[in-house]
């Protein structure tokens, strides 16, 4: 989040201007500053000068947030967002994996029945965004005179600067990604000059903020003195209504929210959104229809990233090499090179597929106090991602897979792509197989098929077309993501073995 001395400085410039909205709420610069000096006020107060290493928080996209990641942004303590619908176990590790010492947390998005003493290490301070008893802390008070000076009179210890992000947790269980460099000022530079954002932009931030997709954009236009709209994605329509009456001019989403926008979007033929100027989509496969059909319905706003929580984001994809080359997800900018390795490291030539192996300067430093898998070229270094793919003679970039090492040079991608486009088939999802070679499938439906033995095998059959072998198959009532959009891998595999072993009982 932002520092208390720019929030100042958009005081001064535009105090009652709106900030932060969200259903009916309503934040302005000057309440923003000043809940911001209550919250700073209260760590100094509590803490004195031995303030906490590390913070999390673990809550629903919500204005009320703001104000403490801004405080702890100004006090140079690291916070870390952590996906809330994780189960309470996997919560509790991941603090004590990054050590938090302070947790924010929300009750009710975590469960009113839970202690959520549970989540937090044994010495953390937990505080509860829903408690009744959290508004003690806004009386409190700066005691007399700016508070940046309070800070400075404070002499608060210097650390070296550390961040900490998590895997999405949705096929294993989440890693810590620590950086010890920071970079948001280079890559909100190329972004801004680029695409000429300002502080008349109209920011919607609908993915979780827990997730760099939502916090770190949001945090761009809040640098300009830019306005964001927080929401929650619980409903398209919503969405829809929000990008309108809100007259949203950028947002980040993930490619199934998008999908689910096209769905309830009308059919007029003017631009669904005429304020929308730039919408990114990234964080899962997109297919190419989707992004032909979202051009079409919201005019030359759409852009595409590709990158990982290790290696930032690497490559964009704009409208018009969208339009030429949808298939891929854009070239290498500012900072970024990427290379296509075999098993043994080397680096492969265009249309050679392989490794997707990134050099950034985002690039994580490794997995908590764990290494990263690497390789080293013309003495730059590159971290290997998860993904299969291949580069073009113009350095585009391909996918084929996110599970480099379980099917040889197989493009699973493609093969979901051609199971979307049978009859009546509404998303699908390919994952590795549990236990051994291959590959398993969930298919959701759009309507109840009356012989889905049939609709398998022909999946089965384009499976043998792309040449993977495709092990389990199932119908689901729907295919799990994560709130930032990743299919929830762990869960799929989990509702294929249960529908399975139930077909074996009959």
């Amino acid at each position: 989040m932002i520092h208390l001395k720019l929030i100042q400085g958009f005081t001064a410039w535009r105090p009652h201007n709106t900030v932060f909205s969200s259903a009916g709420e309503r934040m302005s610069w000057l309440t923003f500053q000043v809940e911001t000096e209550k919250k700073v006020a209260f760590l100094l107060n509590h803490y004195g000068r031995a303030l906490p290493r590390q913070a999390s928080y673990v809550a629903r996209n919500r204005i009320d947030l703001m104000p403490w990641l801004a405080a702890l942004a100004t006090l140079g303590i690291p916070v870390t967002g952590l996906d809330y619908t994780l189960p309470v176990a996997a919560l509790h590790a991941m603090n004590c994996a990054i050590g938090a010492e302070l947790v924010l947390a929300s009750s009710v998005t975590v469960s009113p029945c839970t202690n959520l003493a549970l989540l937090a290490q044994d010495n953390a301070m937990l505080l509860d965004l829903d408690s009744l008893t959290l508004p003690w802390i806004g009386p409190v008070e700066a005691q007399g005179g700016d508070m940046l000076a309070r800070i400075a009179a404070a002499d608060l210890p210097q650390h070296p600067y550390r961040a900490v992000g998590f895997t999405s947790g949705t096929s294993s269980p989440p890693k810590s990604v620590v950086r010890d460099m920071p970079f948001d000022q280079r890559r909100f530079a190329w972004f801004t000059q680029r695409y000429q954002f300002s502080s008349n932009d109209r920011f919607l931030a609908v993915m979780p903020l827990y997730h760099a997709a939502g916090n770190g954009w949001a945090r761009l236009f809040l640098t300009l003195g830019a306005s964001v709209h927080i929401a929650n994605y619980d409903d398209p329509a919503a969405v829809a209504r929000i990008l309108v009456d809100e007259r949203i001019s950028a947002s980040v989403m993930s490619p199934i929210m998008l999908s689910d926008l096209l769905g309830v979007l009308d059919d007029a033929p003017a631009p669904a959104v005429p304020t929308l100027r730039w919408l990114l989509i990234g964080g899962k496969h997109a297919t190419a229809a989707l992004k032909l059909a979202a051009l079409d319905r919201l005019g030359p706003c759409l852009h595409e990233y590709y990158g990982t929580t290790e290696t930032g984001v690497n490559t964009i994809a704009e409208p018009a090499d969208m339009r030429s080359h949808p298939d891929s997800v854009g070239r290498a900018y500012d900072g970024n090179d990427i290379l296509i390795v075999d098993p043994s490291g080397h680096p492969l030539g265009p249309l050679q597929s392989g490794t997707v192996a990134i050099d950034s300067y985002m690039n994580m430093r490794g997995y908590g106090e764990a290494s990263a898998a690497e390789v080293e070229h013309a003495g730059r270094r590159y971290l290997l991602t998860p993904e299969l793919g291949y580069l073009d003679f113009g350095g585009r970039l391909y996918l084929q897979s996110r599970s480099a090492g379980s099917g040889g040079n197989r493009n699973i991608y493609r093969l979901e792509d051609r199971i979307r486009t049978l009859p009546n088939v509404a998303d699908v999802a390919i994952l590795p197989a549990t236990g051994g070679p291959g590959f398993a499938c969930a298919v959701n439906l759009h309507r109840p098929c009356p012989n889905q033995a049939r609709l398998l095998e022909r999946v089965r059959g384009l499976a043998a077309d792309e040449a993977v072998d495709l092990g389990d198959c199932a119908v689901l009532a729907a295919i799990p993501y994560s709130p930032s959009g990743k299919v929830r891998v762990a869960d799929i595999a989990r509702l294929i073995a249960r529908q399975q072993a139930g077909a074996t009982l009959l």
